[in-house]
């Protein structure tokens, strides 16, 4: 698998990507227990489960905020897996995996906190989200986007950790400090500022810097590995996904209050920066 799937950084091909995902299957139908398969290969088998899962209840019940409900608990489920399989295999403690692991789940922890606040783990509970006429199309959306595309994201964004994996398998050293670095104490400290961030944002500077916390996971593999690779793949489409989310917020927040236009021309949607025009005065 890890000679395979590897091609794909190089070559985005169906012929690639067929060999990559049939690798897949042999390396979960040979392996003889559960930590010898990589971390990340397992993880997809779980998202995919999950997935399913997630898609079958929305059927059956009528309700499509059950991915909701698991945005902030899978990445903390896929996180932990490495550190399990690492554990499982006897090698010590990597600092930097483990901080990462460690600062994903406070990231969940808080957030699925929040959630429950708020009322979202109710049964009954159903994030607002914009239908279709056609009820074929609804349930083929309902598969493809809530159910898959979201999971598979929240998979992806937790795959640079199978870069740091590799480092702390390939490069193990028997002091728990020396694949750490000042860039990796860099980026803690600016995940946790960004998480202070978020704590205190309204909803799009929310989303934000939950963008930019997933930015700072990535580049803690580009520490261990020493350059740029494929898994920014994930940040990348995290990104695109609440640039698009914001932008629809606020096409129907307008719609519905349209002098949410003022607010437009005082604050900027996520970058702060200067109002672009002179706003007017209002009573």
């Amino acid at each position: 698998m890890v000679v395979l799937c590897r091609e794909l950084s190089r070559e985005w091909s169906l012929p690639s990507l067929e060999a990559c995902v049939l690798d897949i299957f042999r390396v979960v139908h040979t392996s003889d227990s559960y930590s010898a398969v990589p971390p990340i290969v397992s993880n997809l088998v779980l998202c995919f489960v999950i997935a399913t899962g997630c898609f079958l209840l929305q059927v059956s019940t009528g309700n499509y905020s059950h991915v909701d409900r698991l945005w902030s608990i899978t990445p903390v489920l896929y996180a932990w897996n490495y550190l399990i399989v690492a554990w499982n295999r006897g090698l010590a403690a990597d600092l930097r995996l483990v901080v990462v692991v460690l600062l994903i789940t406070h990231w969940g922890g808080r957030l699925t906190f929040n959630f429950y606040r708020r009322g979202g783990y109710k049964w009954t509970a159903e994030h607002v989200r914009t239908g279709f006429t056609n009820p074929i199309l609804w349930h083929v959306f309902s598969l493809v986007f809530i159910a898959f595309y979201q999971h598979i994201l929240l998979f992806l964004i937790t795959c640079p950790l199978q870069v740091m994996f590799n480092v702390w398998e390939n490069k193990y050293k028997s002091d728990i400090l020396d694949n750490w670095t000042l860039w990796d104490l860099g980026l803690t400290l600016l995940f946790a500022g960004l998480l202070i961030l978020e704590t205190i944002a309204d909803q799009q500077q929310y989303n934000y810097q939950e963008a930019k916390m997933w930015w700072t996971v990535y580049l803690f593999s580009v520490s261990a590995s020493g350059s740029l690779n494929w898994t920014a793949v994930g940040a990348i489409l995290l990104s695109l996904l609440f640039q698009s989310s914001t932008r629809l917020t606020e096409d129907i927040t307008l719609k519905k209050y349209p002098n949410y236009a003022i607010y437009q021309q005082h604050v900027s949607k996520l970058v702060p920066m200067w109002p672009s025009t002179p706003v007017a005065k209002h009573d």
